[in-house]
């Protein structure tokens, strides 16, 4: 009995040891298991607390308070370095307090995490920019376009680097193809018309502005380019309703025509024959602006369109009172002095006009004129050979040569 005794005491010594050997094992798996969760757990936390950090930097970003904002990204940034759209706030921060050199790093930093992030792109073309860097701002632009190609503001960027660049062709060319596909963003319309009219195609330009025009009816931009473009174009019917246009949009916006406006109005209207609305719209203008030298002139021609010699010649005297290297003035003198047989008077005016611009064949023929007028036919000769050498098919220089004993051919 006894020996059954120590025999079933030493089974339960081993039975008591491998509990706990097994205890143990299980003890040392639970802690290891236990830090894991708890090293998890804390991250969890930290992910909501940078998530909500963040948000809480973005209402203040929003609301104007950078200094904040940039606070709480960098203290996102210390729970959670790996925080979606981090870098990307910070460089907007840093944009917008125009710290370029960090904003940059920023961007870059989020472009190495996120390549096709189309945004950074766009923001590190702003910062080119400023810098003016315009190589470095267009192929920044061109990549925010090809990751995002339907986006307005890329292409509106693009475009008017390309202008600042002078290549206004590629201008034109990116609008057209924007046009093409469907769209219809009037700033984009407004660049377009702006690079055709630097090239001096105006009907082009004012066919861009007039679309710009019916996208955004209320621009007065638009507008007011549109109806300068008709008038350069010399479409003056067209310029006439646009200036009208203009003026009654301006009149609803509280707002007033600006001089050059008004003046190419003016024109307008003196080139459709419009006289006496023409002198309106240029009295107005003297008016408002003070006796300009350059509205004495058109008064002037406006004179002279009505037949009122001495009105027209006193306006060109009076325009080069103020201002005597006015060719358009000198050449009105010269022919009212001209009209009314003042030969002295007017071989002075046209010999300083020809002295100064010796390619207008119109000075020379009415130079001759006076010449003659004042019997120096070998003058007036020679005269009327130089209009004839710049116009050589002028009917009334090569009556007046005939005239003048000396026939050559041209």
């Amino acid at each position: 009995m006894d020996r059954n005794i120590i025999m079933l005491a030493k089974s339960n010594t081993i039975r008591v040891l491998v509990m706990v050997v097994w205890l143990s094992v299980l003890l040392c798996g639970c802690q290891g298991d236990f830090k894991a969760d708890k090293e998890a757990a804390v991250k969890r936390w930290n992910s909501s607390r940078s998530e909500m950090t963040m948000r809480l930097a973005r209402q203040e970003f929003d609301a104007g308070d950078f200094g904040k904002a940039l606070q709480n990204v960098q203290t996102a940034a210390a729970l959670n370095p790996d925080e979606p759209g981090l870098d990307f706030l910070r460089g907007r921060i840093h944009l917008e307090q125009n710290h370029l050199r960090q904003a940059r790093a920023s961007f870059e930093n989020c472009l190495s995490k996120e390549a096709g992030n189309h945004q950074a792109y766009y923001y590190l073309g702003i910062i080119a920019e400023r810098e003016n860097d315009l190589r470095e701002a267009f192929n920044s632009y061109r990549a925010a376009l090809g990751a995002d190609r339907d986006n307005a503001s890329y292409l509106r960027a693009l475009a008017e680097t390309l202008a600042h660049l002078d290549q206004h062709e590629q201008v034109i060319r990116l609008v057209d193809s924007h046009l093409a596909g469907g769209g219809q963003d009037a700033g984009l319309m407004m660049l377009a018309g702006q690079s055709l009219s630097l090239q001096k195609e105006y009907k082009r330009a004012a066919l861009m502005f007039d679309q710009a025009r019916m996208v955004n009816p209320d621009d007065i931009l638009a507008a007011e380019s549109s109806a300068l473009a008709h008038y350069r174009a010399g479409e003056y019917e067209q310029a006439r309703a646009g200036f009208e246009s203009l003026e009654s949009l301006a009149v609803a916006q509280g707002r007033q025509l600006n001089v050059g406006c008004e003046l190419a109005w003016g024109d307008c209207l003196a080139a459709l024959g419009q006289y006496r609305q023409a002198r309106q719209c240029y009295e107005k203008i003297r008016s408002e602006q003070g006796e300009k030298h350059y509205l004495w002139t058109r008064l002037g021609q406006t004179a002279l369109a009505r037949g009122d010699l001495k009105q027209a010649r006193d306006y060109a005297k009076y325009c080069l009172a103020q201002d005597h290297s006015d060719n358009d003035a000198l050449l009105l003198l010269g022919y009212t002095a001209l009209r009314q047989k003042d030969y002295q008077l007017a071989r002075r005016a046209l010999e300083t006009l020809v002295d100064r611009n010796d390619d207008g064949a119109l000075a020379w023929y009415l130079l001759a004129q006076a010449q003659q007028g004042l019997g120096d036919k070998v003058a007036a000769r020679n005269s009327y050979n130089q209009a004839l050498k710049l116009e050589p098919g002028m009917a009334i220089a090569q009556q007046g040569l005939r005239q003048s004993g000396n026939v050559r051919q041209y």
